[in-house]
């Protein structure tokens, strides 16, 4: 099980349920170019772009 506390309140998830993600930080930029570094592996000769939204308003893209 993984435990985590936030603000006073206690969450608890099965090892099963959690996928750690090796970025030195939780952003939509970060998280676009990991899943895009991870597609580029399977998909060589092709163009990715990977679009994260956050909100309507807020967002983030990466491309090579």
């Amino acid at each position: 099980s993984v435990y985590i506390s936030v603000n006073g309140k206690k969450y608890v998830f099965p090892l099963s349920d959690i996928c750690f993600l090796p970025l030195s930080a939780t952003t939509s930029e970060l998280f676009a170019k990991y899943i895009h570094t991870q597609l580029k592996e399977s998909f060589t000769n092709k163009t990715i772009k990977v679009k994260i939204m956050e909100s309507e308003s807020s967002q983030a893209i990466y491309e090579e």
